[in-house]
């Protein structure tokens, strides 16, 4: 997932999720991956204000929500790239409210 090229005028936190709902779904049905299951890797390169304006505690719930329990694969990890001092401090201010278990898989 890449974030910087988000572009938060022409769509908002809905079309996201649901172009992620959609990609999960594409990558189920690899045969390799229905048997390994996978890793998700969010690359924030480019992720601004105008990007976190759109996350909210239920956001980033929902997020974690689709990526480790709403798809009938198994999902090892959850790595962050390139973070910028922006998303750093928004996910910050989240971590708490996402539960042992998220923070467990969060490797990046």
């Amino acid at each position: 997932m890449f974030s910087g090229n988000w572009n938060t005028n022409e769509f908002d936190m809905n079309e996201i999720l649901k172009a992620s709902l959609a990609t999960f779904e594409l990558g189920i049905l690899e045969p390799m991956a229905q048997i390994l299951g996978g890793v998700v890797i969010f690359d924030m390169n480019g992720f601004t204000l105008q990007h976190a304006y759109q996350i909210t505690p239920k956001v980033v719930s929902t997020i974690f929500d689709l990526t480790v329990y709403s798809i009938p694969m198994k999902t090892y990890a959850i790595h962050i790239i390139n973070e910028s001092w922006v998303f750093e401090t928004v996910f910050n201010l989240f971590k708490p409210f996402l539960g042992s278990r998220y923070n467990e898989m969060m490797l990046g």
